[in-house]
């Protein structure tokens, strides 16, 4: 069981909060289906989540860190997964996670707002600014309608996690 530092318990957190749907501190099982519903992934049905929640009708903050403390959090292989919820056009020729730029950035600020709100402060805030440090190497620009695109894969391939 690993142990996380305060900034993955925000981070935790806010997850946690995302996916508590009624905001009552618990995750149900229709919490989970709405969630799954919102990122357009219809695979995940009742009986999937009935397996995910493993016996029990809700799970609280705690349990949660409990459960997410036996999973490799940052792993190349758990990034892709989360950047592909952002995947512009499904999966292009190459394999590529192609992202809009903006889109990316407004939905990592919306976020982190969100975490702000609650528990994080103005250190560990993260702005555009940085943002466009840490991806901007890894953008190409659409030639037909200029439309910036963050080339995930080459990113994740790149940082070495």
């Amino acid at each position: 069981m690993q142990s996380f530092s305060p900034e993955q318990i925000s981070v935790l957190r806010s997850i946690f909060e995302i996916i508590d749907q009624d905001s009552n501190g618990k995750i149900t099982k229709q919490d989970l289906l709405q969630t799954f519903k919102n990122l357009d992934d219809n695979t995940k049905n009742e009986k999937y989540v009935n397996n995910m929640l493993k016996g029990l009708d809700e799970i609280t903050f705690p349990i949660f860190l409990k459960i997410m403390g036996g999973k490799d959090l940052l792993s190349s292989e758990n990034l892709m997964k989360s950047l592909r919820v952002f995947n512009k056009n499904g999966s292009s020729a190459n394999g590529e996670i192609e992202i809009n730029v903006e889109e990316l950035k407004t939905n990592i600020l919306n976020l982190n707002q969100k975490d702000s709100d609650s528990s994080a402060t103005s250190d560990t805030k993260i702005t555009e600014k940085e943002i466009d440090g840490a991806i901007g190497g890894f953008i190409k620009e659409d030639n037909m309608n200029g439309e910036k695109i963050f080339m995930a894969s080459r990113f994740i391939n790149n940082v070495g996690i």
